[in-house]
């Protein structure tokens, strides 16, 4: 079966789509912690993780996720997506998902 692709998708979006050992749940995005750093004076927020025990974390400060196929934003915030597929790292909207991962999860 020829499943649909994108001509602009790297190796690293055709990996993902061809991944069949990925488990993806419907799940509304939560806000997370964040860490702020400071680079030449400006602010960048990065996703919170167990090794940023020194730095200044904001509650809730992560809050959005893009699709790892098309880039749209998946948020909370007003006029975005609210949820979308994740494997618990990844994200995919649900319209990526159904035109590009759900027919490869069918048998063949």
């Amino acid at each position: 079966m020829n499943h649909p692709v994108e001509p602009w998708w790297g190796k690293r979006q055709l990996a993902l789509v061809e991944d069949r050992s990925r488990t993806w749940h419907l799940k509304l995005f939560e806000p997370g912690p964040a860490v702020e750093h400071r680079v030449d004076g400006q602010r960048i927020l990065g996703k919170a993780s167990s090794e940023d025990l020194d730095a200044h974390v904001i509650r809730d400060g992560w809050d959005h996720e893009h699709c790892e196929l098309c880039s749209v934003k998946i948020s909370r915030l007003a006029g975005h997506a609210a949820e979308g597929y994740t494997d618990g790292d990844k994200w995919i909207c649900v319209e990526c998902f159904v035109r590009y991962i759900q027919p490869r999860l069918q048998p063949a």
